[in-house]
Formats: C-alpha cells, structure tokens, sequence
C-alpha cells in the first residue's frame, strides 16, 4: 500500500480551514464524483474497481470544536449514530440464482491526512426534523485506537429484481481512526465479488430462464447491473412491451374503458377485474402474485380510494408492498400505481387527463420544456446537498436536456432564478397556470401541503392549468397519506377547473415521513434516468423512472432505502409515458392498402424505441418496437377483407394512428416502392440538395396478383421550392410481385432557398386506362444552415493575451461559424465591420471556404486598437456577415475596450477611491485568492457587527458591475451581501459553494456599491467571513470625443455634423481646409464647405474636448465632397415594338458617378409601367 501525505499538525490545519467546502485532490484537479467501473465479469464472479479522484471538507462546529464531514458525488453517508460520518459507495452485480457469495479486495492504494476531527453522524434523521436542530453526539467509537468502520468491503443480502437475482457490494474507502485523528482515504479499491457455494440466501427458484423480458425490465437490468444480464447467458431473451392488470371499485370500471382502450391501441395488453372478487390487502397481494406468475405482468393500476380497495402495508401503508413478488426483499417486480378516487368523476377525471397527455397534448404552448424546482434551504442530505443544492443540480440536468426554463422556488435568497425570500402559494401556482411538464420539490411537507411555499391542497384546486399538466416527484413528508382521510396527492390527481382536468398528470408521494437522504438519492436517479445520463436508457414510463430511483436508493442506503420504497406511492397510472419537450409530428412510411393473404407490414418511422401496434377488431394484432429507424410487423395471415388500426407511439413525438384496408388480391395494385436521384450535374451525392437539377427515377411496387401494362404515371408537386420538367412517364410491364422503375425518366429543379431537411410532398398517378392508383409520398432536401456562434479575441501573439480589446495592442478578432445543415456550404465569405474610432481594420473580410455539414471554421480579422482609447469606457459594436451563395446570416457583436477592474493586486485599497465602514474594514489576504496574490476578506468581526467596503462611481454607459466572492458563515444566520445604492441585490450564506461570480446591470448615473457581512445574535460556522476578488466595473464617466463617421456630401451643399462627447466643459470643431462652422463650439454644428475643400474633393475636420481638470482629447473625420450626378446618357432598347408579339422589353442606361438612385418615366403615361 502507499502511504503518503503526512501534514503536520499547523501547516494542516492551516490547509483544512482554507480548503473547507473546497475540493482536496488526490488524482483529480477538478471537483469529479466517484468511479465505479466493472473489470471483469463471468457467470461466477464479478470484478469491480472503485476510485475516489478527491473529496470535499464541510467544516461543523461540534462540543469539542470545528470538525469536519465529507462530501463525495455519488458516495453516500454511513448514517450510523454517533459513528464517524464517514462515506461509503456501493454497485450491484448480477449473481446466479442459487449461489452464496462473498467479496475480497483485490489490491488498493490509500492516501492519510493528519488531524482531522471528522465529525459523528446524527444518523438517519426524517423531514419533520432539522438537522441543525440536532446536536453532534461523540459515540463509543471515539474512544477506539482503530480505523473505522474497519472492513473494506461487504455485501448486502441478495435481491430478485423479476428476472435476476442481484446482490449489491458495499465499499468503505473512507477510514478513520478517532483516537489518533487520522484520516485514511483508499482512492483506488480493487474487489471481486464470487461464488462461494450453492446454498444463498433469498434464491431464485425457477425451471428455466426466461424466454421473454418486459421492454420496462430490460433497460432498469442494463443500467442497475454493473455485469449487464445479457452478457452472462449463452442467449439473450426477447424484449417485449409489458401487460396490465386494473384492479378497480366495480362502480367505477365504466369509466376506466377510454384508458384501456388506448393502452390496447398503443400495444400494452390490459385486464380488468372488480376488486370485490378478490377481497382484502392479503388477497389482493396473492392475487397479483398468481396473475404475475401465471400470465407475466408489467403493471398494475388500482382504482379506487383506501375504502373502496385498500392499502397494503410495510413500514406504512403501502401499495408497492403488493409489486414484491419474487423473493425476499424490497426491489419491485411490477410497476403499480393507483387513481385515487372517492366517486366516478374522480375517475374519469383521471382517466382523461392521462389518455390527452400521451394522445393529444395541448400545442398552443411550449409548456413541455418548463420546469418548476422547490425546496427548503435546510440540509445538508444526500451527496452533501442542501435541498435548495439538490434541487438546482436537478434542475441544471433538465436544462442540458430539452428543457429551457426552471424556475426555482427555494426558501431563503438563494440567487439564481430564486427570488429573494420565501416562494408563496401565489408564485407556485403562477408557475404551475403557466406550465410545466415537471415538480420537484424537497423539504418539509404535511397530510396537506408543502413547507416550503405553503402550497396546500386548497391551493391545487384553484389551479387553472387545464391541458398542462405537470408530474412531480415529492421528498417530503405524508404529501400521500391517503389511508384515513384526503392527501396532498389526491387533490393534484383529483383536481378540475371548469369541469376540465387540472392539477398533475401523475405523483409520488410517501405516506410515512421520510427521511433526509435515501429519497434525495433516489431523486436524483430519477431525474438521471429522464434526462438519459445513461446509454441506452428508454425509462420513460413514470412507473419505471420513479421505480429505478427506489432501486438506487435501496442499493445504497439498504433497509434505510426499503423502508422509503415500501411507502412512496404512485398516484397515477405508472405506464404513462411522460413528455419533456414540446411534440414533434412524425413521419411514417408504409404500405396505405393491405391485401388478403399478407403477413406483414414494414414501416419506417422517425421514432426510433418507440412502439408500432396494429388493432384488428379491438384486439392487438401486431406489435414492435422501431430500431434503426423501421419495424416489421408480422401477423397471421389476412383471410378476409378488414380495416386495420395502425398506431405509433415514441417518446416526444405525437402519436401517428391511421387505418390501413384489407383488400382481395386478384387484381394489379401499385404502390410507391422507391426513388432515386441522379444528381451528376450537382455534388452527385445521390441526395435531393438545395440548388441542384436532378434526374429522378420512381420504383412502383405491384403487390396485386396480376401483371400491370401500358401504365402512364405522372408526377406532381405543389411544393414552392420544387419545379418538375419533366414529370411522365410510361411503363411497359410491372409484372405482380416485382418493382419496376424506368431509368432517368423524371426531372426536377430544387429551388438555392430550399430550407435544410424539407420534406416535398409528391403525388404519383399512375393509371391502365381502367384502374388509377393514387401513391403520395415525401422526399427530403438538404441544404446548409448558416450559424455564427461566438467572437472571441485573440491578443497571445500580437497583445498581452487577456482575450480583451486593450488600449495600444493589435488583436485577431475570431469569429466561429458553422454549419449546423445538413450539405456543405461552398465558397463561404465573412465580413465585419464597426463605426469605433478606436478600431482600425487590417481587413474586413475572410474567406473561410466550404463549411462541411455540421462542421465549424473560424474566421480572422486583424485589427489594431487606438493607444487612445479610454480604458474600460467605450464598447466596439460590430456588424458581422456570414455569405455562401444566396445564404447569409447576420449577427452583431459588442466588446468592451479594456477593463475597469480591481484585483487588489498594488497590495492596498488605492488603486480606486475605497471606503470603509461598518465595525471594522475589508482587509487583504494572500491566503488562496480567486486569481493573482490577493483578495479583499471582510474583518474579524462579533455577533451584530458587521464589516463594509463601499466605492461611489459615475456610471457612463449601461452595462454590468461582476464580482466574485466566497462565504464562509451560519447558513441563513450570517450574510454577506451587496447593494446598489440601497437596493439588495444579492445575499449569501454558508459553507463550502466556493468562488462563485455574479454580475448586476447598471444604466447610466451615479451609484454607491457596497459589500457588507454581516452577523447575526449568536453562533459562528466556517471560517465566520466573506471575501472578494475581481471586480470589474461598468465603464465609468472618463472624457471622450468622437466626431462621427467619415462621410460625404455634395460640393454645393452644408453639412450636419455629428459630434459626441461625454464629461466634458467645452469643445471646439476645426477644419483643415478654408470652409467654416455656424457655430464651432457645440457638438452638431453645420460646416459650410469653402472653395479650396470643393476644389480638393475632401477636408478633415476635427472635434476636441476638455474636461473640468484641462484634460483634452480630440478625434477626426474625412468629409468627401462629391460633384453632382451629370445627365445620363440616352437609355438603349427597342425604337419599336408590336403589341401582339410582345409584352414586355428591356432598357439600361450607363451608371451615372455619385448618383444614389435612377428615376424613369414614360410618356405617355398610358403606353406601359415599369417593372
């Protein structure tokens, strides 16, 4: 083993308290979660490295003084009482049905820091209790001379996940040895877990494996398995959509008979059966266990409230409790949901708020791609979040998905979307009207409501979001205590507005108080699974989502996990597919007549993983799951003349439904089978691009029984971008069965505007002279999309390399363009212009080239800022043109010339007019800056002190004062904030976030910036400071003087002059040559031309300005006088022309130096009109 890194004990604590809430490296520079990744697997063992790349200190203030807790993305804390609180990590393995296992380590590497005080864990607290609330108790194992918990590695008791037994791997690689106050860290951890004998605990017995597994299943066994199933057996069993079981009050089943049907269209078997022939909870438990073994099953929707069906129970009532089926544990083998409901609208509610959701969801807004996040600001809990942290890392997964808005709703003044305060009723319920596709929330909660906010029941049923409808996932206590009386979660699933569904499309919500991190864990495994964090991954049932993060959380937290899967219930039907971005319409191929003696049906689709499910007399006659873009459907074979129900459905697609006939087979029957373009006269990549002229060619399929002849076919478009010339065609001989084309014998025009991946609807008729047959079909064209993605400067080589326009130094200014179509972009030219005088261009276009598809070029332009310009107060606006072709895109740019900023770096507060206040100053600190020697650190102040630094500035152009700052205080007790004059704009507090930065605009005026921190009455966390570095200010009143942009004007006319200045006294206008000012000393006076500027064609002329000290600054401006236009010459055209042959003719006339425009007239006026 390595043993390195021994501190002593002042240079370590030194380190400890600066680095507290900071990433300690070990192999990873960077902040990186934990590795867990499996070497080797076989049918008897399973090799799994674990890797801890660095940690994290979150110092606490316990009776025997500041100590410290860990934290670690995807590790998770030990929970035992009194113990030190220490991290574990944990991975689960599929292990054979029968065997009993064990785990050795294989090799390891460790790291040891010296006098640490890691603090006792308060153990497995729950919700109704704050942790700050509860004291750190040292425990028994303090007074211990040994590392603990001692053991490396250990396994929990095997589980049955439906089709495989799996046992999960528990890693220590955090030891610590109270008594010496040694923390030893194992950053590398090798173990194999294998077969010891034949006898384990809680066996799989069965007769054979499976032959076929639940589509649901097979995706949660490829993610929660480290040693994927598949790759343990000599077979690989086929995927299949899984059944369902309703189990309803007989009163309310009528009204259960939509939702069926559409499960039955969408390919998922369904039964329903009246609860009142079964019985109780125990005969509900064994019933689905005997319809699961005897007919597999997939998910099981109770309807009906406690009353009417009731409850299991394990550690509170719980409906999972009956999805245990196979084997001794808490890991589901089915899906179960329940609509809750007291009367039959309560149903029907229900029943339409989720067949609308999945078959035709509201588009009058983009209310799929919103998120809502609330919590408390209390914690911490799982992976060392507070719940405010936990929320905003969820929501930032979101975010990087398909959503584009998240609102945060946090108790306290969090920053970021978070308002200052507490959220309220009114703003959740604002945010929900408004829409949203998804909830969650973490903190407190009540039978009723949620804490934080106070949204309560009450509050769900005067929501008026009919059609948008969000599912949540809830960490809080009894939302869904529904056995006794009416929850939180009834009255989201029961809501109405106008007597049309509002309130949620599906929830989970536990019915006991839950505890702090096991449902933390299993939300963030949730969300994980939604956003597809994994290859592969196709959970988007809400049932199998919310279910996979259950599994987690049982992986990691153990009987601490079971108990919060047992009683977190889904109110919902947990087969609903759930949406995350606004639908897209898809498109499907296939054949629109079937005939009699078929078996089978291909499609295409764009709706790859999603489901294609033909209906035949209300019954499933063919399912398949689309990969690669396409799916045969088979069946038996078609005896009689039919109509089929062809349904398609894919996850944030609309669903595509549409009837196929069945017709009787002896006769000829055409079908559009296949195109081919000849594209030799264009980049000839046998793609219908923008531009080209192609020749075409058009496959007819004859799936009839007798042989077409003598067909004319024509094709047709009323597609704007497409002109066909030449669009018939005769075919000799299509005999039955074959596909015929005739070589070349179509030809089109595709329009240079055609935008990129546009579909041209096309008729094809064909006809024998007896019989037509009408074929549509679409074919797709491709074209470049032009985008400007970012400026950015280039001063290494030619500047000071800060990336900034600075005062006196030649930069390359970069622009990156791509080409995000789907053909490349040939011959591509950019251009950049600006109207700064503190510019001056080398060269104002690139030319960059071809932009291949989807590919990226960058384009230069050199230019040289004035030694002139005022430091960090002016902005270069720029105007920037991206061409190919016909194609162009425009995008304009604004960089600050220089920077106004302070850094501390002269060692002292003078580099700008600095003030104190408060109790004691800000002072400077070299101890680990954000950047460069020093930062400014609030001074050592007592409780109800505060420490202030504050600066007074004019403010000449909008824009942003940023800063970035660290805190280190009583979380929600001692504040650091800032102020604009007196307004609040941002407050913080906390340990462990770290440099962070933060920006706040300003327009134009005079302000007062101030940086306060701030105690509260009593206590102290962290190292009780606030520190700042970097600031950089919006550019402040300086004196400037532009005289305008050169221009022209002609030799016999005055000229308006377009001076600016600021923070001047006085200016003065002057001219290089004899002309003169009506009034020189104003900035927009009117130059009148002399004769010796008229005889030279241009004059400088010059504005200077003086500010209140004598400081002056002047800039210039080239006026061109131009002659007047001169008389053009006669236009050449037809003398004559005859009416009856023609309509129109052509005139041009030379161009006329310095004229702007041409104007024509005819006499007389009757005789014609220009075009």
């Amino acid at each position: 083993m390595k043993k390195s890194f021994v501190f002593s004990l002042v240079i370590l604590i030194s380190m400890l308290f600066t680095y507290a809430g900071e990433w300690i490296d070990i192999t990873s520079r960077q902040s990186a979660p934990a590795e867990i990744q499996l070497i080797a697997a076989d049918q008897q063992s399973s090799r799994i490295s674990f890797k801890v790349p660095g940690f994290e200190f979150i110092e606490v203030n316990t009776e025997q003084g500041p100590a410290f807790m860990l934290k670690l993305k995807d590790a998770s804390p030990m929970l035992e009482t009194g113990a030190p609180d220490l991290l574990k990590l944990t991975a689960s393995v599929v292990i054979p049905d029968l065997a009993g296992m064990d785990v050795r380590v294989l090799s390891s590497d460790f790291t040891e820091y010296e006098n640490i005080l890691i603090a006792p864990s308060r153990g497995n607290l729950t919700r109704d209790i704050d942790p700050d609330d509860v004291p750190f108790i040292f425990g028994e194992q303090y007074s211990q001379n040994s590392f603990f918990p001692g053991t490396l590695a250990e396994l929990r008791e095997p589980y049955i996940i439906r089709d495989y037994r799996g046992q999960t791997v528990i890693t220590y690689p955090f030891q610590y040895n109270p008594v010496t106050r040694t923390l030893r860290v194992y950053h590398s951890l090798d173990v194999e877990v294998f077969k010891v004998n034949d006898n384990g605990l809680n066996p799989l017995i069965r007769e054979k494996m499976p032959e076929k597994i639940a589509l649901e299943y097979s995706a949660i066994y490829d993610l929660h398995f480290l040693n994927s199933p598949q790759n343990l057996t000599d077979y690989t069993p086929v995927s299949e959509h899984g059944n369902m079981l309703i189990i309803s009050y007989g009163a309310f089943m009528s009204a259960m008979q939509p939702l069926i049907d559409w499960r039955i269209q969408t390919g998922t078997p369904v039964e329903m059966v009246d609860v009142a022939s079964i019985g109780g909870s125990t005969q509900n438990k064994n019933y689905i266990a005997d319809y699961y073994n005897t007919n597999g099953l997939t998910f099981v929707l109770l309807v009906g409230d406690a009353q009417q069906l009731p409850s299991s129970y394990a550690s509170g009532d719980s409906d999972n409790n009956y999805s245990y089926i196979v084997g001794n544990d808490h890991y589901p083998d089915l899906f179960i949901g329940r609509f809750s409901a007291e009367n039959i609208g309560h149903v029907e509610t229900q029943v339409e708020r989720t067949v609308t959701y999945e078959k035709n969801p509201d588009l009058n807004f983009d209310w799929f791609t919103r998120a809502i996040g609330i919590a408390s600001s209390q914690g911490p809990g799982d992976d060392g979040e507070y719940d405010y942290q936990h929320i905003r890392n969820i929501n930032a997964d979101l975010i990087n998905f398909t959503y584009t808005y998240d609102a945060e709703l946090f108790d306290g003044s969090q920053g970021g979307n978070d308002a200052p305060g507490n959220p309220s009723p009114t703003m959740v319920a604002t945010e929900v009207n408004t829409g949203s596709t998804i909830i969650n929330y973490t903190g407190h909660g009540s039978t009723n409501s949620w804490s934080s906010s106070g949204f309560s029941s009450s509050n769900v049923n005067s929501l008026t979001n009919n059609g948008m409808w969000p599912f949540i996932w809830s960490v809080a206590c009894v939302n869904g205590n529904f056995v006794g009386g009416s929850c939180f979660a009834e009255a989201w699933l029961r809501a109405t507005n106008n007597g049309e569904p509002s309130g949620a499309v599906a929830t989970m919500m536990s019915t006991i108080n839950q505890s702090w991190n096991p449902p933390m864990c299993a939300q963030d495994e949730m969300a994980d699974v939604l956003v597809e964090t994994y290859p592969g991954n196709i959970n988007r049932t809400f049932g199998a989502a919310s279910m996979h993060g259950c599994m987690q959380m049982n992986d990691e937290y153990g009987s601490a996990g079971n108990e919060m899967t047992d009683t977190w219930v889904c109110f919902g039907d947990p087969s609903l597919h759930v949406r995350t971005a606004f639908p897209q319409t898809m498109t499907a191929t296939y054949m629109s007549t079937l005939f009699v003696g078929m078996n089978s049906l291909d499609i295409s689709a764009n709706a790859d993983g999603g489901t294609a499910c033909l209906i035949k007399d209300g019954d499933i006659f063919a399912t398949g799951i689309i990969a690669g873009g396409s799916v045969t459907l088979t069946f038996p074979e078609l005896t009689n003349p039919c109509t089929l129900t062809l349904t398609i459905t894919s996850f944030n697609v609309l669903p595509h439904i549409n009837d196929i006939d069945v017709v009787p087979g002896n006769t000829a029957f055409l079908i559009f089978d296949d195109d081919h373009v000849i594209d030799v006269n264009g980049n000839n990549n046998g793609f219908l691009d923008f531009g080209e002229s192609v020749t075409y060619t058009i496959d007819l399929l004859n799936l009839g029984g007798i042989d077409a002849s003598n067909i004319e076919v024509t094709l047709e478009t009323n597609d704007q971008y497409v002109t066909i010339t030449d669009n018939f065609e005769i075919y000799d001989l299509i005999p039955a069965g074959q596909s015929v084309g005739m070589p070349e014998g179509f030809a089109m025009d595709i329009a240079e505007n055609t935008p990129d991946e546009h579909l041209i609807d096309f008729t094809v008729t064909a006809t024998d002279g007896d019989t037509s047959w009408i074929m549509e079909y679409q074919a797709e064209v491709f074209a470049p999309i032009l985008n400007i993605a970012e400026m950015v400067i280039d001063d290494i080589s030619t500047g000071n390399g800060n990336g900034r326009l600075d005062p006196g130094e030649t930069a390359i200014i970069k622009v990156k363009n791509f080409n995000s179509g789907h053909c490349p972009a040939e011959n591509a030219v950019a251009s950049l212009q600006s109207d700064c005088q503190y510019l001056t261009f080398a060269n104002n276009t690139s030319s960059i080239g071809t932009l291949d598809m989807l590919g990226f070029q960058w384009a230069e332009f050199e230019v040289e800022v004035d030694a002139d310009a005022p430091d960090g107060a002016a902005f270069a606006y720029f105007e920037y043109e991206l061409t190919s072709g016909i194609l162009i895109e425009f995008a304009t740019f604004r960089k600050k010339i220089g920077l106004i900023f302070e850094d501390w770096e002269t060692g002292d507060f003078t580099n700008h007019d600095w003030q104190a206040g408060g109790d004691l100053p800000f002072e400077l600190t070299n101890i680990y800056p954000y950047e460069g020697i020093y930062s400014a650190k609030s001074g050592s102040i007592e409780d109800n002190e505060q420490s202030e630094l504050y600066i007074d500035v004019e403010v000449m152009l909008a824009d942003s004062v940023t800063f970035v700052f660290k805190i280190s205080s009583q979380l929600n007790k001692d504040f650091f904030k800032f102020y604009i004059d007196n307004s609040l704009k941002g407050e913080w507090s906390g340990v462990g976030s770290g440099w962070q930065r933060v920006s706040f605009a300003v327009e134009p005026g005079n302000y007062t910036f101030t940086w306060i921190y701030e105690k509260d009455a009593s206590g102290m966390s962290g190292s009780d400071c606030a520190w700042i570095d970097f600031i950089t200010f919006p550019p402040l009143m300086t004196l400037t003087c532009y005289a305008g942009p050169d221009d022209n004007t002609c030799d016999g006319s005055d000229f308006q002059c377009t001076g600016e200045a600021t923070d001047w006294v006085s200016v003065e206008w002057t001219s290089s040559g004899d002309g003169i000012f009506d009034d020189p000393n104003i900035l927009e006076p009117v130059y009148m031309p002399g004769t010796d500027d008229i005889a030279n064609g241009n004059v400088a002329l010059t504005l200077s300005a003086e500010d209140a000290e004598g400081l002056s600054d002047d800039d210039e401006m080239n006026l061109s006088l131009m002659a007047a236009p001169v008389t053009p010459e006669t236009p050449t055209g037809p003398d004559y022309v005859n009416l009856n042959i023609v309509t129109s003719s052509e005139y041009t006339t030379e161009p006329v130096p310095y004229a702007d425009y041409y104007e024509w007239n005819i006499e007389p006026i009757e005789a014609g009109t220009f075009a």
